[in-house]
């Protein structure tokens, strides 16, 4: 289960840097 959730975040922070650039 927490894999899946550091997963997710790392998922959302790597979009959210995407749209920084």
């Amino acid at each position: 289960m927490k894999a899946l959730q550091l997963g997710n975040y790392t998922f959302c922070l790597s979009k959210y840097v995407l749209g920084l650039t």
